[in-house]
């Protein structure tokens, strides 16, 4: 198949971002690097695929030459020990190390120590990924640096929108609520557990507007991609705090199955936490592309 130097160009362009790891500025790199040699061949009568070979080809020696093949699991941050084969670690979100957890999308791995304590957390990162939303070698300093101020406004924002939520359905409710409230709810949304005294889910509302103030602190906000995790971390919690208020809240209005809010804010919140991370790193990139004259 013979290809014009357009097409051709093009071509190459879709098999390196598909099939290899350079990131998006070092494509639209290695396409500026070649149009004048594929516009010089093309000018001498040469066919593109008989010197070259296919895109698919050229794409594969370029990206060889280009930039040595990366370990594939850069960054394993590996957790404090393991209990019977569960990971756990005590550190706590205050390393900028642990807290990368939530979000490595070079990392194919879904399931990562959790953040503080035994278990297991999810690297929203792998998910994005495997969803077809972003690719692992995507987001580079370029792309952060591209992201427009008012969607970094937009995220840090939306933990903030959640605590007030919060916040709001508590003091619309609090006469209503009894003097002990359920924190704990089976799956079916029925309480379950201890119950505890009324002012303890007074602490719902302040864990959520500290949280909410997190990405807004100078030493966190400089760092932009650092900013979008703790968000995101923040968006996930505030959630879950939105969930016990409503549901202690639709308890005292004598619902069956009060814990299905706390079930409905869950999902919110994944939503939100997932949506903090994805759509401003996706805008920078879009940015990258149209400064780079990429599709």
């Amino acid at each position: 198949m013979s290809y014009r130097t357009h097409d051709y160009l093009n071509a190459l362009q879709a098999q390196l971002r598909t099939n290899s790891t350079l990131h998006a500025t070092e494509v639209a790199g290695v396409i500026a690097e070649h149009r004048d040699l594929l516009e010089e061949l093309a000018a001498t009568g040469s066919d593109l695929t008989a010197e070259l070979g296919t895109p698919t080809d050229y794409a594969q020696v370029t990206a060889a030459e280009f930039r040595a093949p990366e370990d594939p699991h850069p960054s394993q941050k590996q957790p404090q020990g393991t209990l019977f084969g569960i990971p756990y670690d005590f550190r706590g979100p205050g390393s900028r190390e642990v807290r990368s957890r939530i979000w490595d999308p070079q990392d194919p791995r879904i399931l990562q120590p959790r953040l503080f304590g035994l278990g297991w957390t999810i690297n929203l990162g792998a998910v994005a990924v495997k969803l077809g939303w972003i690719r692992p070698d995507d987001l580079d300093a370029d792309v952060i640096a591209a992201i427009p101020t008012s969607t970094m406004n937009t995220a840090r924002a939306v933990p903030a929108i959640l605590a007030g939520a919060t916040a709001l359905s508590l003091a619309r409710n609090w006469q209503k609520l009894p003097e002990e409230v359920a924190m704990n709810y089976r799956v079916g949304g029925q309480p379950q557990g201890r119950r505890y005294p009324k002012p303890t889910i007074l602490l719902m509302p302040l864990l959520s507007l500290g949280l909410a103030a997190l990405p807004f602190l100078p030493n966190i906000s400089r760092d932009r991609e650092d900013t979008l995790r703790i968000s995101s971390t923040a968006s996930l919690i505030n959630a879950a705090a939105l969930g016990t208020t409503t549901s202690a809240a639709a308890e005292a209005r004598g619902a069956q199955r009060p814990g299905l809010c706390a079930t409905a804010a869950l999902g919110v919140g994944v939503a939100a936490s997932l949506g903090v991370l994805v759509v401003p790193f996706r805008a920078g990139l879009r940015k990258v592309w149209q400064r780079e004259g990429l599709k």
